[in-house]
């Protein structure tokens, strides 16, 4: 498997020692059942087991395994993890979104600077002139570390090709995907006429899907898929 990312956490033991934790994520890859699945681990220790979490499209699935992987890292009554300060090492968790939420602002176009590694695509639906949804991929850019340190997380909707884009931003390569997909998720609400709703279809993604973002946080809503994990309760 290959590595995708690694991020550095930091976990109080029963003893009261804070230690790191190296948060492992392996890139995302499709299975015989033609279905998507993407792992991770924690180490130490060093023969820590592999944890592969599946998903419709390899979206999905990098979403679903950091979001199970927060569930493997909190501990059931206290807040033992972190990462910059944050409890439950700045992962998703599922959870319902409030009903006071505001969306964040979309960010505006920037040039695309052409090179951009795609890391996934997910097919939304979007209506045509007569109301029916017709498809509009969402393309998700390996992040790449900025000059002045930061990560920025490339996303078009629509035709990638030489598109305009906008990034999602991040202390590393996780919180930027994070951010990306997040601002994503808004900026496709934003083009969809308000009533309109995707039909139920395996041809399309739903928006759910995708996580919100509160400030640095967060989160997926808790999914009704029979064939998806749901970890709300963990």
């Amino acid at each position: 498997m290959a590595v995708l990312t690694t991020r550095v956490l930091q976990y109080r033991s029963d003893n009261g020692v804070v230690k790191d934790v190296t948060l492992t994520v392996f890139t995302p890859r499709k299975t015989d059942q033609d279905d998507w699945e993407c792992g991770f681990q924690f180490s130490p220790p060093p023969n820590q087991r592999t944890i592969h979490v599946r998903g419709v499209d390899a979206i999905q699935a990098l979403l679903s395994c950091l979001t199970v992987a927060r569930s493997y890292i909190e501990h059931p009554t206290e807040e033992r993890s972190s990462w910059q300060g944050m409890v439950h090492a700045g992962l998703p968790r599922f959870a319902e979104k409030p009903e006071a939420y505001q969306p964040p602002t979309v960010p505006p176009f920037e040039e695309n600077p052409g090179g951009l590694e795609p890391l996934a695509v997910g097919i939304l639906g979007c209506p045509d002139e007569t109301g029916r949804a017709r498809a509009l991929a969402l393309t998700v850019y390996k992040p790449l570390r900025a000059d002045d340190g930061t990560w920025k997380c490339a996303f078009v909707l629509g035709s990638p090709v030489d598109e305009p884009v906008r990034h999602g931003m991040g202390d590393d390569f996780i919180e930027a995907l994070l951010d990306g997909l997040a601002l994503a998720r808004a900026t496709y609400e934003a083009m969809i006429p308000e009533g309109w709703e995707v039909p139920l279809s395996d041809e399309f993604l739903e928006p759910t899907f995708l996580p919100y973002k509160e400030g640095r946080s967060y989160a997926m809503e808790p999914t009704s898929d029979p064939d998806m994990p749901d970890f709300s309760a963990a």
